[in-house]
C-alpha cells in the first residue's frame, strides 16, 4: 500500500521532506524586521528582558507583565536579547527553530497516539499540515508570539511522556510530563488545556475516565491547571483597561459559536486571513443563530460516535477543549479583545482538525481503491497550495506597514489598524502620513481613546521639534490638548493620555494642571517609567528638584534607557549647587550619547561653578566645533574667558551669541559690563540699553550711574 511508510529510511526521508518545506515557508521572516503589533513591549521598549542580571530575573518571574503572566517566554526573549540585542533575526530564527522541532514532536505524538496499521501515514500528514499551514504563520513569524511556540514545545512533550506512560507505566514518566506541564504554562496561559487533553488521551484509549485510579492520576494536572488559571485571572486584573465596555452574555455566546466554525474554516481554507479580525457590527442578527444550533449538532454527533468512532471525538474533543477559553465566552474587557478570533490561538488545537484530515484522506485511500489517485492528487495539490500561502503570508509580517496595511486592505475601516500605522510611520518620520492616519482611526472609531491620544501626542512633538513661533507653538499645543481631552474623555483611566496631557500642560505654562494630569498617570499606571520622567520636568519647573529626581530615579529605574531622565536630573542637581552629581549626570550621557550639545554645556556651566575653567572651555570648544551656531556656547565661553581677564576675546563671543540670537538678554548685560571693563562707556550703555528694553532686570548693575 502507498503511503505506508514502513520502512524506516522512508520516514527518514519523509520527515526530512518536512522539515526542510517547512523551513522553506518560514524563509522570509529570516529577514523580517520588528513591529509595533506588542514587538515593542515585549522587546524593543522592554527593560525587563534587556539584562539577564539577578534582578530582571526575579521579576520577570515573580511579577504580571502586560496583562500576563508567561515568564518563561520573556525570559527565553531575555536570552535573546543577550546575545543579539535590537537584531530581529536571532528572534526569528529561534521562533522558526522551535516551530520545527515542534512540528518533529507532532509527527511523534500522533505515532504515540495512533497505534494502528496507519499511524506512520498519520504522522505525515499531520506534522506536514502542522509545519507549513497557513493559519501557523502569525505564531512562528510574530517575535512576540514566542509564547505560542514555546509552550507547544513543552504541551508537546508533556503529551508525549504521558503517552510513554500509558506504554511503560512507569511513574517517573507521569511526573515528568507533570514537569512538562507546568514549563507550558510558564511560557502561556492556554496551556491550562493539557488538563482536559489527557482525558481525552485516556478516553480514546479506552480507558475508564470515571475510574479512581484515573482521577487521581490526573488531580495533579486539574491542580496545576487550576493555580496557572488563577494566576491568569490575576494577571488580566493588573492590565490598565481604559474600558469595562463589554458585550451581553448572549452575544458572546453566538459570537463564540461563530467564532468555533470560522477557526475550523480558515484551518480547512486559510484565506483572507489578518492580524485582526473585527467583531461584525452590532449584535449578532438571526443568521448568527445558525453557529450555535451548527454547534448542538455537532454535539450531538460527538454522543453519537462516543463509543463508535474514538478517533472522531478525540480529534473534534481536542480542539474543542483547547479552542474553548480562548472563544471570548468570558471576555469582559474589549479594550484589547474587539477581535472575534485569532489565528495565533490555533497554533496547538489545530491539531485536532489536522488528525480529522488525515483520517478523510487516509479513509479515502484505503476504503474507496478507485480513488487513490483523486485522493493523492488532492492531497499533494492542497500542500502546495498551503506553501504558497504561507511564504506569502510570512512576508506580510516583513514590518509594521506591511502588516497594517494588509489589515487595512482586509477592513478599510477598521480604526485601530490606523492607528497603529500611523505609530510605524511616525518612527519612520512619516508625520504627514502619521496624523492623516490617526485622522481615520478617529473618523472610523471618535471613541478610540488611543486614537485621540496618539494624534495629541503627535501634534505636540512636532509642533515642539519644528521651534515654531511662540502663537504658532501655542496654538498648535492647545490643538493637541484639545485631542489629549478627547482621549480621557473617552477613557478616564488613560494613563498614556494623562502623562502625554501632562506634558502640553507643561509646555503651555500650565503647571498645576500638568502636576494635577501626572499625578494620575503615575496613579492609573504606576510601571510607566514615562509618567514620572515627564512629572520630573514639572516638579523641575516648580523648583522642587529633590521631588524631581525622586521621579528622575523612578523613572530610571523602570527604565534604564530613559537617559533623558539622568540629563534633567543633572540640571536639578546643578540647580540644587550638587556639582560633583551634576558632573557624574551629564558625563553619563555624553558617555552614551557622544554629541548630546546640551549635556556639554551644561557639564560646562558645572565645571565654571567648580571654577574647573579649563574643562569648561574644553567642553564648550568642542560644542563650538560640532555646532559653530550655538549661541549659548558663545555665551557661556565668553563668561569663562571673561573672568580670565581676556576681555576682547569675551566682547568676541557675546557678539557672536548675539549674532545667532539676537534677544538673548543676558548677553546684552555681560557685553555691557565688558565694554565698561575697557571704559568703553557709550558702547557699554547701549548694551545695557539694549538688555533692558529686551526686558532683562539691569538694576543691579554697578555701572548703571554712568549711563545717566
Amino acid at each position: 500500500m502507498i503511503l505506508r511508510f514502513d520502512k524506516k529510511y522512508s520516514l527518514f526521508f519523509a520527515l526530512t521532506a518536512i522539515l526542510l518545506l517547512s523551513l522553506i515557508v518560514y524563509w522570509p521572516a529570516f529577514f523580517a524586521d520588528f513591529t509595533n503589533f506588542d514587538d515593542n513591549r515585549y522587546v524593543t521598549e522592554n527593560p525587563l528582558i534587556w539584562s539577564l542580571s539577578s534582578n530582571n530575573i526575579v521579576n520577570i518571574f515573580t511579577s504580571y507583565y502586560d496583562g500576563h503572566y508567561h515568564p518563561l517566554t520573556l525570559f527565553s526573549l531575555a536570552i535573546d536579547y543577550s546575545i543579539a540585542e535590537n537584531n530581529p533575526w536571532l528572534f526569528h530564527f529561534v521562533n522558526i527553530l522551535l516551530h520545527l522541532i515542534n512540528t518533529l514532536l507532532v509527527f511523534v505524538f500522533i505515532r504515540k497516539l495512533i497505534t494502528n496499521e496507519f499511524r506512520n501515514t498519520f504522522a505525515v500528514i499531520v506534522s506536514l499540515l502542522f509545519g507549513i499551514h497557513t493559519f501557523h504563520v502569525e505564531s512562528v513569524a510574530w517575535i512576540s508570539e514566542r509564547k505560542d511556540v514555546l509552550f507547544g514545545l513543552f504541551f508537546l512533550l508533556s503529551l508525549i511522556s504521558y503517552l510513554k506512560y500509558l506504554e511503560k507505566k512507569k511513574l517517573t514518566l507521569i511526573w515528568l510530563s507533570v514537569l512538562f506541564f507546568i514549563l507550558s504554562c510558564l511560557s502561556k496561559g492556554q496551556a491550562v488545556a493539557l488538563a482536559p487533553s489527557l482525558v481525552l488521551i485516556d478516553y480514546y484509549k479506552n480507558r475508564n475516565i470515571f475510574s479512581k485510579k484515573l482521577i487521581l492520576e490526573k488531580l495533579p494536572f486539574f491542580i496545576i491547571a487550576g493555580f496557572f488559571g488563577y494566576l491568569a485571572m490575576k494577571a488580566h486584573a493588573t492590565f490598565p483597561y481604559i474600558s469595562s465596555e463589554s458585550f451581553p452574555l448572549y452575544d458572546r455566546i453566538v459570537y463564540a459559536c461563530y467564532g468555533f466554525f470560522l477557526y475550523i474554516g480558515k484551518i480547512i481554507i486559510p484565506i483572507e486571513l489578518s492580524a485582526y479580525y473585527p467583531y461584525p457590527d452590532g449584535s449578532p442578527g438571526l443568521a448568527f443563530l445558525f453557529f450555535p444550533l451548527l454547534l448542538l449538532i455537532l454535539f450531538a454527533l460527538l454522543v453519537y460516535f462516543f463509543k463508535k468512532n474514538r478517533l472522531f471525538v478525540f480529534s473534534t474533543g481536542f480542539f474543542l477543549v483547547n479552542l474553548i477559553l480562548v472563544l471570548k465566552i468570558f471576555e469582559v474587557h474589549l479594550q484589547t479583545g474587539k477581535f472575534i478570533i485569532a489565528d495565533r490561538y490555533s497554533y496547538i488545537p489545530s491539531i485536532g482538525i489536522f488528525i480529522l484530515m488525515a483520517y478523510l484522506f487516509i479513509l479515502l485511500l484505503e476504503k474507496k481503491k478507485n480513488l487513490k489517485l483523486l485522493a493523492g492528487t488532492i492531497l499533494v495539490t492542497y500542500i502546495i497550495v498551503l506553501s504558497i500561502l504561507s511564504f506569502q503570508r510570512v512576508k506580510v509580517w516583513d514590518n509594521s506597514i506591511s502588516l497594517w496595511n494588509s489589515v487595512i486592505n482586509k477592513y478599510p475601516n477598521l480604526s485601530w489598524a490606523y492607528g497603529k500605522r500611523a505609530l510605524a510611520k511616525s518612527y519612520l518620520g512619516d508625520f504627514k502620513g502619521a496624523f492623516e492616519d490617526n485622522t481615520l482611526a478617529i473618523k472610523y472609531d471618535p471613541k478610540d481613546p488611543h486614537a485621540w491620544n496618539n494624534r495629541g501626542k503627535l501634534r505636540a512633538q512636532t509642533a515642539v521639534s519644528a521651534n515654531l513661533l511662540p502663537n504658532n507653538l501655542k496654538d498648535s499645543l492647545l490643538a493637541s490638548k484639545k485631542d489629549l481631552d478627547k482621549s480621557i474623555e473617552n477613557g478616564p483611566t488613560f494613563f498614556e493620555a494623562f502623562a502625554n496631557r501632562g506634558l502640553v500642560n507643561l509646555y503651555l505654562g500650565n503647571l498645576d494642571a500638568a502636576l494635577n494630569d501626572l499625578n494620575k498617570a503615575v496613579k492609573y499606571m504606576p510601571t510607566y517609567a514615562v509618567s514620572y520622567y515627564n512629572r520630573g520636568l514639572v516638579l523641575a519647573a516648580l523648583g522642587k528638584d529633590l521631588e524631581a529626581i525622586a521621579d528622575f530615579n523612578e523613572a530610571l529605574e523602570l527604565n534604564p534607557r530613559l537617559t533623558m531622565s539622568v540629563f534633567y536630573r543633572g540640571i536639578s542637581n546643578l540647580k540644587m549647587g550638587k556639582l560633583d552629581l551634576a558632573l557624574e549626570d551629564f558625563s553619563f550621557v555624553i558617555n552614551e550619547n557622544s554629541r548630546n550639545i546640551a549635556a556639554y554645556v551644561n557639564r560646562a556651566i558645572a565645571y565654571e561653578a567648580q571654577n574647573n575653567l579649563s574643562n569648561a572651555l574644553q567642553d564648550l570648544n568642542y560644542v563650538l566645533q560640532i555646532q559653530p551656531n550655538n549661541a549659548e556656547a558663545y555665551f557661556r565661553r565668553g563668561n569663562i574667558v571673561f573672568k580670565k581677564g581676556a576681555i576682547p576675546s569675551a566682547i568676541e563671543d557675546y557678539k557672536k551669541a548675539l549674532t545667532y540670537y539676537p534677544n538673548f538678554g543676558n548677553a546684552w548685560y555681560n557685553l555691557g559690563l565688558a565694554y565698561f571693563e575697557l571704559d568703553s562707556i557709550s558702547n557699554a550703555c547701549k548694551c545695557l540699553e539694549k538688555a533692558e528694553n529686551i526686558g532683562f532686570d539691569i538694576s543691579n548693575c554697578p555701572f548703571t550711574e554712568k549711563c545717566k
